[in-house]
């Protein structure tokens, strides 16, 4: 591993001190670092079956925040293991027609203190640069798992929430959030993933060009993916409208 991405490692080995990529201070408003409670109507979930809630989950995400919906083996798998591996990058293809380009972000787990009314696991994502250079680098995505329904109705709800870099004003896309939200899932929940990507990553056996020429090629096949079907949604619509006219 280049020496340019160990600071990264001397941030996973600080324990038990809270992770430094982890945003604190984010206001109950935003609904981000906040309870679950203080987001929806918990009481109101609790009456409803779990697809019920899955359902209402994903259709009442606010236009810039991501989420999805985890079953309890998928989730206990992800907190498992970000005991583990906590640290992890990701590169976003930003390439435009005219030029190829990528930014690379790092990926903080942690486990809130049990006493505090905060999410069950909270993933930060910060520029790479940033995080290995400052001892804060701003967040530009919070993403939050709630398991206060994992007993009763067998499922974790995840929300991430956007934000704009106080340095340069900077921020992501929603589909860039998107993307990283499944990267995520994928390098924690999948078993050879997660062996291959964050554990080897955290020995510092890893990598790391190969891993960033390979996911940015799998992330631009992704953003390729998302135009078609945008380009295909938008045709069927206007195919509708001229049918009632």
């Amino acid at each position: 591993m280049s020496a340019m991405w160990r600071p990264l490692l001397r941030h996973a080995s600080r324990r038990p001190k809270p992770p430094s990529l982890v945003a604190r201070g984010l206001s109950s408003s935003s609904g981000f670092g906040a309870s679950l409670d203080s987001i929806v109507k918990l009481d109101k979930l609790k009456d409803l079956g779990g697809a019920d809630v899955m359902e209402l989950w994903q259709k009442g995400l606010p236009a810039d925040s991501v989420g999805a919906c985890m079953t309890v083996e998928t989730y206990t798998a992800v907190r498992e293991r970000a005991t583990q591996a906590p640290i992890f990058i990701y590169p976003l293809d930003r390439s435009t027609p005219d030029e190829k380009a990528f930014t690379v972000l790092v990926s903080q787990l942690t486990l809130p203190p049990p006493t505090t009314a905060s999410p069950d696991l909270v993933a930060s994502f910060a520029l790479a640069e940033e995080a290995r250079t400052l001892a804060q680098p701003s967040p530009l995505l919070t993403v939050s798992f709630y398991a206060d329904l994992l007993e009763s109705h067998a499922v974790v709800l995840v929300r991430g929430g956007l934000a704009e870099s106080p340095r340069d004003g900077s921020r992501l896309e929603i589909a860039e959030a998107r993307r990283l939200l499944q990267a995520l899932l994928r390098f924690y929940s999948l078993k050879d993933d997660f062996e291959a990507g964050p554990l080897a990553f955290s020995t510092g056996q890893f990598g790391v060009e190969e891993h960033v020429d390979a996911e940015r090629d799998r992330d631009a096949k992704l953003r390729e993916l998302e135009a078609s079907l945008e380009e295909a949604s938008a045709e069927e619509d206007g195919d509708g409208d001229k049918t009632t006219k």
